[in-house]
């Protein structure tokens, strides 16, 4: 900054520019610029948060995550493969078992995809009651900044 503009910038600090003038870029020995303003003008309003990053994949989502997680669902349902009648010892235990007029277990086991609860679930040998999430994760840039801290892999950047 030369002398001359150093005094200008001096006497606009101690006296004022006026409200109505726009601010002046100044050239810097860097070759950039700055600009100087008095105390009516107002500063420009700060950049928005962005929601950045990539939202983690619903699949390798689990519980309250999977819940909290936009465009992500957690289904429960009883999985795996009934074991076959002829196969169980306690043969009228297994749903869809029973033992015929020469004692043998046969019948065929109720399949795990028809059972709806947990409990009914667990019950059936070979089936396991299961939770997973599924969808498909909302984009981070997508997501308003209230959204954004809730959705894993994405975060608040200002």
């Amino acid at each position: 900054m030369n002398k001359s503009t150093a005094w200008m910038v001096f006497a606009c600090l101690m006296i004022g520019c006026g409200a109505d003038e726009e601010p002046t870029p100044t050239p810097m020995r860097d070759g950039g610029t700055t600009t100087v303003m008095d105390a009516n003008m107002t500063p420009p309003p700060p950049k928005p948060a962005r929601c950045t990053g990539v939202a983690t994949s619903c699949i390798l989502l689990a519980g309250s995550a999977c819940s909290a997680a936009k465009g992500c669902t957690v289904s429960d349902r009883c999985t795996g493969s009934s074991t076959s009648c002829s196969l169980i010892f306690s043969c009228t235990l297994q749903d869809g078992c029973y033992r015929n007029s020469s004692g043998q277990c046969t019948g065929f086991a109720r399949s795990c995809s028809s059972y709806f609860s947990d409990i009914s679930c667990g019950y059936q040998d070979g089936c396991r009651w299961t939770s997973e999430c599924s969808g498909s994760a909302t984009q981070c840039d997508l997501l308003s900044a209230s959204e954004c801290s809730s959705q894993p892999g994405c975060r608040l950047e200002m």
